[in-house]
Parts: structure tokens; C-alpha cells; sequence
């Protein structure tokens, strides 16, 4: 019997806050790839996995940890990433005058949307699997079902998240509640790359148990 073929469509900043917002820091160093295999089901063959995310500005540190992650998971086969970017909007206070930047993360749910329909479009798919929370996809999901009826979606919520939206319109939903399925899906603490140069886990995502030893 053939398997079903399956994408999954990782939202990078949603599922990295969701992880970080729930102390799980030392379950980052995420090997998306074996993660990914990790939510599918016997009758579904992974085709590859998705990864959308921005790169962070005007944070050096948080900047480094990025990079290093990121590089990490340019070693994995069968992942591809998709970079959105960071827009800078200027608030007003009216009372004090103060004015602050805020940053907003663009594209990647825009990304998201347009890789799964066109994935469903060219028949890569039989199946799709959201790691997500984020509401923006319910239009996208309800193209899909409209246009592909056959094909199901499973949207996998990261840690203490969700979205009642998604789980109406979600052929399936999954709540990330425990630590099983990420803390069996860690990367090396060190990567060596081709070029010879190797890539370490940050100290700030190394498990107490280990950053003790």
C-alpha cells in the first residue's frame, strides 16, 4: 500500500515561543526533521519539512543563538527554510511624547499559506501537518479543504498554545503537552559542517544536567 504523502509546515516563532514561554529552553537545540517524523502516523511517508522563520535584529545575542540554530538545521537533509522579515512601525505616546519602535514579524504566515495550497495544487501532498497556533492559517485551511477535500490537515499546537479557531476547522488537532516527543528529537550538542567548522549547542539551551557536568 502506498503511504500518504506528508508535508509539514513549521511557523518557526511560534513554535520557539511556545517552547521558551513554557521553561522548556533546553528542548530548542530542535531537530525539526526527526521532530517532524515524530508527529506523523504509519500510512504517511514525510516528503520534507518546511521551516518558516525572520532573523532577528538588533539583539547580537539572540542574533548568535539564531544563526548557530539556523546552520545547524542547513546540515539536515529534507528540511528547506523560508525567510519572512522584520517591518519597524513607530508608536507615539500622545501624554509623554515618547516615541518607540516596535518590531513585526512579515511574511511567514503569508509563506505558510502560499507553500501548503500550491504543495495541494501540484499534488505533493496527501496530507499536511501545521505546527502552528496561528489563527491567519484558518482561511488557508478552509481554501484547501474547499479545493481538496481528500487531503487532511493536522495542526500540532506548540507548547501551552492554541487556537479554537484552528481546532474548528483542522481535520485533527495535537496539543504539544508533554516533552516527549522534542526532548527524543535534540540535535548533537555539537555539528561539524562541511567545511570543517563545528557548531555548538548555546549554553543557554544546554540541559541543567548536562550545563552541571
Amino acid at each position: 500500500m502506498n503511504k500518504r504523502k506528508t508535508i509539514v509546515y513549521i511557523d518557526g516563532f511560534n513554535l520557539y515561543y511556545g517552547i521558551r514561554g513554557h521553561g522548556w529552553r533546553h528542548l530548542l537545540w530542535l531537530d525539526l526533521v526527526a521532530f517532524s517524523r515524530r508527529l506523523l502516523v504509519a500510512d504517511q511517508e514525510l516528503v520534507i519539512v518546511k521551516y518558516f522563520t525572520s532573523r532577528i535584529r538588533n539583539n547580537p545575542e539572540k542574533q548568535k543563538r539564531q544563526n548557530t540554530y539556523l546552520e545547524a538545521l542547513e546540515t539536515l537533509r529534507g528540511l528547506k527554510i523560508y525567510y519572512g522579515n522584520f517591518t519597524v512601525d513607530e508608536w507615539g505616546c500622545k501624554e509623554c511624547g515618547t516615541i518607540q519602535t516596535i518590531e513585526h514579524e512579515k511574511q511567514t504566515d503569508v509563506n505558510m499559506a502560499v507553500n501548503l495550497l500550491a504543495d495541494a495544487h501540484s499534488e505533493m501532498i496527501d496530507d499536511a501537518v501545521l505546527v502552528t497556533a496561528d489563527s491567519d492559517q484558518v482561511p488557508t485551511i478552509e481554501q484547501l479543504k474547499s479545493s481538496h477535500p481528500w487531503k487532511n490537515i493536522l495542526v500540532v499546537f506548540p507548547p501551552g498554545r492554541h487556537s479554537d479557531e484552528l481546532i474548528k476547522v483542522a481535520h485533527k488537532t495535537l496539543h504539544l503537552s508533554s516533552q516527549e516527543k522534542l526532548a527524543k528529537s535534540q540535535l548533537p550538542d555539537q555539528i561539524k559542517k562541511k567545511d570543517g567548522f563545528v557548531l555548538t549547542r548555546p549554553v543557554e539551551w544546554v540541559p541543567i544536567n548536562k550545563a552541571s557536568k
